[in-house]
């Protein structure tokens, strides 16, 4: 009777566990949805369809990827604040070009993921983040605030293919903590992680050299090694490929992209090739 009774707990028990992961699943969708159809006007919707079309990354899109980035820049807008520093005033133009970039890096995979960093603040030119502190293009911090300089950034995406975005770095900086800090309790991720540790590990430890792809600042550690090598990814991505294709599949794993792919809307491929 004990076993019978434990059995029907344990059944009612995991019952109600589904039933709970379902209504949150259907819920946070509905959530979107309102966010998408209701939060926005029409006439700011079709402001930021208008400026999506400077953005590089989104032009190349099928119809239904430039849908699916558009949605992603309006959650993104929504549960983000983009706030100004030093006198700067952001306006729409410059927030709906952060939540792009936001959109671009985590564009195949989870939307939830950069959303324990929830305030981008924007410095009108290179900044310190206290009197003594080093002048700064941008400073990522765990307590969940990226900050950017705006000549900068907006000079990352000026120039398409030097290899510098400090937009992408930032962001990059952003989803490496959330991944490490979630490797410890999913073992996807850690699967995902691990690889790309061991790599950043012995290329640091190789040190650069004059012929390096990559930039001597990516040298300084894991998460710079990390950031440059996401500007890279993006800004240079059949080079990268020719010259580390080791580092570049770990990334398109990690991020769940090839921007080579342009055809499919950056699908990773099961076969990457030259």
């Amino acid at each position: 009777m004990l076993i019978v009774a434990a059995a029907l707990f344990a059944f009612f028990l995991g019952f109600a566990w589904l039933l709970r992961f379902f209504v949150t699943k259907i819920h946070d969708a509905a959530q979107s949805d309102v966010v998408i159809e209701m939060r926005f006007s029409k006439e700011y919707k079709e402001n930021v369809q208008l400026e999506l079309m400077q953005f590089s990354y989104y032009n190349k899109l099928s119809n239904e990827g430039k849908k699916k980035f558009f949605d992603r820049v309006l959650i993104h807008l929504s549960k983000n604040k983009v706030v100004g520093a030093e006198g700067y005033e952001p306006d729409d133009k410059i927030k709906i070009m952060i939540s792009a970039t936001a959109a671009q890096l985590t564009f195949h995979i989870d939307k939830d993921w950069l959303a324990s960093f929830d305030t981008v603040e924007l410095h009108p030119t290179i900044f310190r983040m206290n009197h003594n502190g080093p002048l700064m293009k941008g400073a990522t911090t765990p307590n969940g605030i990226i900050r950017i300089s705006v000549k900068d950034y907006l000079e990352g995406y000026r120039v398409g293919d030097d290899k510098l975005n400090v937009g992408l770095h930032e962001f990059a900086h952003a989803l490496l903590i959330e991944y490490t800090a979630s490797a410890e309790d999913y073992s996807d991720i850690k699967k995902l992680v691990f690889p790309y540790e061991v790599i950043a590990a012995k290329e640091i430890e190789l040190g650069p050299d004059s012929e390096h792809f990559l930039r001597k600042y990516a040298f300084t550690n894991k998460h710079e090694f990390f950031a440059v090598s996401v500007e890279t990814f993006f800004e240079a991505p059949k080079d990268f490929f020719a010259t580390h294709p080791e580092l570049y599949i770990v990334l398109t794993k990690l991020l769940n992209q090839d921007p080579r792919n342009v055809t499919e809307d950056y699908r990773l491929q099961e076969r990457l090739t030259e």
